[in-house]
């Protein structure tokens, strides 16, 4: 299976989740990781999934320059992500922080990407109006 990739922008890659999104630490995430460190001046989010005994956690990546430059998600103590690409503040997160009331909005974020499994859209036009209209839903 092919992934699918979006350019959120020149020097952007999000690899989303998919059917063909790897485990954590299986042959699959290697083969991947590797190739994905070869591509130099774009930041690439690559999704992946930590199994647990109930279900599989949602994580990812940012990989610039043949460098992993942090990992995040549920499994892991870093949450989320932000990160400056030229002149802008990006800041990746997962539905827990975009479905929840408890999440507070930077208002010095240029764009909030939000990763998940799964498709919410009775509740974007919400989503919409809280991100101030500056967010990307993977």
């Amino acid at each position: 299976m092919r992934d699918v990739v979006y350019f959120v922008d020149d020097n952007l890659v999000v690899i989303p989740f998919s059917d063909s999104t790897p485990l954590f630490l299986s042959n699959n995430y290697y083969k991947r990781l590797n190739l994905l460190k070869k591509y130099k001046g774009k930041f690439i989010i690559f999704t992946f999934y930590v199994n647990n005994f109930y279900r599989n956690e949602l994580n990812a990546l940012l990989i610039h320059n043949n460098k992993i430059l942090s990992i995040f998600g549920e499994s892991f103590s870093k949450k989320n992500c932000e990160f400056k690409l030229k002149d802008k503040s990006i800041f990746v997160m997962f539905y827990f922080d975009t479905f929840s009331n408890k999440f507070k909005v930077k208002n010095d974020i240029d764009l909030f990407i939000s990763l998940d499994n799964q498709i919410y859209e009775d509740s974007l036009d919400f989503h919409f109006k809280k991100f101030k209209n500056k967010i990307f839903f993977v």
